[in-house]
């Protein structure tokens, strides 16, 4: 489905739990309709990689990460419970007008039984 009014921002919003062997990353794609094998996806700027008025300092810099620094759950639970959730943010500005765009979002961890997990997943574009 394509946007009504052609887009210039995105926001992902999510709620994840992350332990600490465990990693969350966020990329997007803008105007891209074909096979998904075939999408070339950008990683969000991530913290750090903004100045102080928002603006991106480094494309190159760009590497998935939230906006701002979470910090992971110390403590393993296979079925976490709502407060072992943290809320993450990712944002990019300043885009190509864009009317359509694709999410990937990532999650690695080097214990295989431990596993970022996510839910509430938002996307918002914005004019």
């Amino acid at each position: 489905m394509a946007l009504e009014n052609p887009a210039s921002s995105l926001q992902v919003f999510l709620d994840g739990y992350v332990p600490q062997d465990a990693d969350l990353r966020c990329f997007y794609a803008l105007n891209q309709d074909g096979p998904v094998d075939d999408v070339i996806f950008v990683p969000f700027p991530g913290f750090g990689n903004f100045n102080p008025n928002g603006s991106v300092l480094s494309q190159g810099n760009s590497n998935g990460a939230p906006d701002l620094n979470v910090p992971k759950v110390d403590i393993f639970a296979p079925k976490p419970t709502l407060n072992q959730y943290r809320e993450y943010k990712f944002s990019v500005d300043q885009l190509p007008p864009f009317k359509s765009f694709r999410i990937k979002v990532i999650g690695s961890s080097t214990n295989q039984a431990t596993v970022p997990m996510i839910r509430n997943f938002r996307a918002i574009s914005l004019a």
